[in-house]
């Protein structure tokens, strides 16, 4: 499967520490194959920040960003 390379995105002024690492939070809006518009990106943020805060997983090191 070949990727979806992101074109456009939201940054949502969040950063959140896993681990030792401070991730900053952002949302895709434009993609090669899709575009997400703003209202739902603003009715997702809640939702994915609590999961991301929640995972228990832990991230590849030099991790600086999570987009949703």
């Amino acid at each position: 499967m070949s990727g979806n390379k992101i074109l456009q995105k939201v940054d949502l002024k969040k950063t959140i520490t896993k681990g030792s690492q401070a991730v900053r939070l952002s949302a895709a809006t434009v993609t090669e194959r899709w575009a997400r518009p703003e209202f739902a990106v603003q009715a997702s943020k809640d939702g994915f920040t609590e999961a991301v805060e929640n995972a228990e997983k832990s991230l590849p090191d030099g991790t600086t960003e999570i987009a949703m």
